[in-house]
């Protein structure tokens, strides 16, 4: 699936958060992202197939970037924005990082999560990090995130977790045999980190979803059976589905808390991967 698709990449929730009236406004951040959904796989740009009433609502409530164009690629784009800048520039603009590959996002660049730890934030990444692991030091958690959990690469299976062989899931950067469907496991964490935040810190949440990537693996109605589709046109959309339900779960959390009040919600490109 190595298209460049213009969509509905990730959303940017920012909430207020309290702060002494001597500093500066330090709001909570919260950035989800999809991986593969396509422009019109939303209903707010005028898709029909797929039902998306979280995203369409979270779009109707902010700003919309309709012409934001992104890499074709996971690794380009995750790079870009964690660094805020081209991927060229540091030699990750070709392709993805393979499970067997040896570099990363070169560790002399500054990344957004440690210029929020730095100013304060507790900052988690909950979701597929694509960027190196080869050695420690191109893991999340040594790279300004407080908190890890989910994947390194993508295209793994969705319920054992093992891509190419090998397992892939982990909790702050050391293996986790959490057992489930792993956009299920991936909205719990998500919504626990916002429940168990450190309420003296603005929090940076970083939700990168692997779905709806392939493989194509849907969770059946009645059980929590796998199974395997090679119905291309309708397996994605299923898959769209259950991970656009997701960000609704987030949102209730906060609603209920009423400590992430204030929103304002870009909806910018999706990636392409």
């Amino acid at each position: 699936m190595m298209r460049l698709i213009l969509a509905f990449s990730f959303l940017v929730v920012i909430v207020a958060a309290p702060v002494s009236a001597a500093s500066a406004p330090r709001p909570h951040i919260v950035v989800i992202v999809a991986d593969d959904l396509g422009r019109n796989d939303v209903g707010f740009m005028g898709g029909k197939e797929i039902k998306t009433p979280n995203l369409d609502r979270l779009a109707a409530t902010g700003a919309q970037l309709d012409a934001f164009y992104v890499q074709p690629v996971c690794t380009p784009t995750r790079a870009s924005l964690m660094t805020g800048r081209y991927p060229m520039r540091y030699g990750l603009q070709v392709g993805v990082i393979r499970p067997w590959a040896t570099y990363g996002l070169p560790l002399d660049e500054r990344i957004l999560p440690q210029a929020l730890q730095e100013a304060g934030y507790e900052t988690a990444i909950v979701g597929k990090w694509h960027l190196g692991n080869h050695e420690r030091a191109y893991l999340p958690t040594q790279r300004g995130f407080d908190h890890q959990y989910g994947h390194y690469f993508g295209a793994l299976d969705y319920y054992t977790h093992i891509r190419d062989g090998k397992h892939d899931w982990h909790r702050n950067d050391q293996p986790s045999h959490d057992e489930g469907y792993t956009t299920h496991l991936l909205a719990r964490e998500a919504v626990r980190r916002i429940h168990d935040r450190d309420a003296r810190k603005p929090l940076f949440l970083y939700v990168p979803f692997n779905a709806v990537h392939a493989p194509h693996q849907l969770v059946l109605s009645n059980n929590h059976q796998k199974v395997e589709l090679f119905n291309f046109k309708y397996a994605p959309n299923e898959q769209a589905n259950l991970a656009e339900a997701q960000p609704g779960k987030m949102q209730e959390l906060r609603q209920r808390y009423n400590a992430l009040a204030k929103q304002a919600v870009p909806p910018k490109s999706p990636e392409g991967a």
